[in-house]
């Protein structure tokens, strides 16, 4: 029997297109089961990652400054506001700020502008009876000029948060405390830096410490893992 070339073309053109099917098909499923594996698109991820990508290092930025402070003056008992949630005290504390070496600031007045809470009933996140501290301290640079002073973008200082909760109200007594204090991102003379640390005032508020750890913005690039 003799078969023409077109009749050949019509028989073979159908199983052409069901294997172009199947192949669709297996792709697509295939890319589907790897779309919902975990594991498999962590491997993927993995795999497309460059070879030449660097890593950023911030804590190879990070580093402690500490200050004394001394002649610390508070104006207690603070000034009282009664509230009809409770009662706020609030207080200024001026001191002398000296560090040895290494700071931003080497020689300047430390000043602390905070107020004590203490709501007669529970609030929204607050409970009765506890003492909720908010306040805004700052470290001056006693050489900056007078025009830049207290600037918070312009250099001659740090100023940061204080936000704390407490059973007591540590500047109702003269027992020695420490609140925490924050930095925020801020300009200075070497750059910008963020931060946070401690404040601790001794048993006659006569005396104390802040101590910061400073992070200044990454500069420094580290090549990726194996290389030098």
């Amino acid at each position: 029997m003799i078969v023409s070339s077109r009749t050949k073309n019509l028989l073979i053109m159908p199983a052409l297109v069901l294997t172009i099917v199947v192949a669709v098909f297996a792709t697509t499923t295939m890319s589907s089961m790897l779309a919902d594996s975990p594991q498999a698109t962590t491997t993927m991820s993995l795999a497309i990652q460059p070879s030449s990508t660097a890593v950023v290092s911030s804590a190879a930025l990070a580093n402690e400054q500490s200050w004394t402070l001394g002649d610390i003056v508070i104006n207690r008992p603070g000034q009282t506001t009664v509230l009809a949630d409770g009662i706020v005290m609030s207080y200024v504390l001026r001191g002398s700020a000296h560090a040895p070496a290494g700071t931003i600031v080497k020689e300047g007045l430390f000043e602390l502008n905070v107020s004590a809470f203490q709501p007669n009933h529970d609030l929204s996140g607050q409970q009765a009876g506890r003492w909720y501290i908010r306040g805004n301290w700052s470290i001056t640079d006693a050489q900056a000029p007078q025009s830049v002073r207290g600037q918070r973008y312009r250099r001659g200082g740090l100023a940061g948060t204080l936000v704390n909760e407490m059973d007591e109200n540590p500047f109702a007594s003269t027992d020695e405390f420490s609140l925490p204090l924050h930095l925020p991102m801020m300009l200075t003379e070497e750059g910008w830096v963020r931060g946070r640390g401690t404040l601790t005032l001794v048993n006659t508020l006569e005396g104390g410490s802040v101590m910061l750890v400073v992070n200044r913005r990454a500069t420094i690039i580290q090549p990726p893992r194996g290389e030098p």
